[in-house]
């Protein structure tokens, strides 16, 4: 058999990225600033776009151009990822949350570093928060006060929950009456909506 040696293939070259698979399903891929979240099972990590990040021993960083479509995937600490949960996903301004019900765990990214906010004086309630089984989890944020809000849906309708995280404070401050299927905030307003009988029927709120 005759080989065509008039081309060649090589991966890295490419106009694509590869991340850990020890670290599960990549179940997320979002725009962050000039970066891309990618979220595993297991894992979080930023993937600059056109440009590397060079580390240096004393723990500093800088930012250069590249040639490369994407870099070097950049890893959080803690082992944290979506768990099956990628709905649950919420990027508002420079913040991204997510949870992981595998770990008990409301995540936030600020400051390219992600912390475990379910741990603020809120361990045991979402213990018991995630060990209710639920359908899926949505969120939502008002623009107007800065609040995010964590819905838990389950299949009859029954023991759903929502909670509210107030992210200029740094506390969740209530837990409230309304479980939406869906979020969404448009020109400084957040909205919420129920599906009826059929997925054509919405209730709509304007909070």
């Amino acid at each position: 058999m005759a080989n065509l040696s008039l081309s060649s293939f090589n991966p890295s070259l490419s106009n694509f990225s590869t991340v850990k698979s020890k670290f599960g399903a990549l179940e997320f891929i979002g725009n962050y600033n000039d970066d891309l979240v990618a979220i595993q099972e297991n894992k979080f990590s930023l993937i600059p776009v056109e440009k590397n990040v060079l580390e240096y021993t004393t723990g500093s960083a800088d930012v250069a151009v590249s040639t490369n479509v994407l870099s070097q995937a950049r890893y959080a600490s803690g082992d944290y990822g979506t768990s099956g949960n990628p709905e649950a996903v919420l990027i508002q301004d420079n913040s991204v949350y997510f949870v992981d019900k595998s770990r008990n765990a409301v995540l936030l990214l600020s400051s390219n570093q992600v912390v475990p906010i379910s741990e603020k004086n809120m361990s045991s309630f979402f213990e018991s928060f995630f060990s209710v089984s639920a359908q899926k989890y949505v969120s939502g944020y008002d623009p107007r006060d800065n609040v995010y809000y964590l819905t838990r849906l389950t299949s009859d309708g029954n023991n759903q929950s929502t909670v509210g995280y107030d992210s200029d404070r740094g506390v969740w401050q209530s837990r409230y009456s309304f479980t939406p299927d869906i979020y969404s905030n448009q020109n400084n307003m957040l909205y919420s909506a129920k599906y009826q009988d059929t997925t054509t029927d919405l209730i709509f709120w304007k909070h």
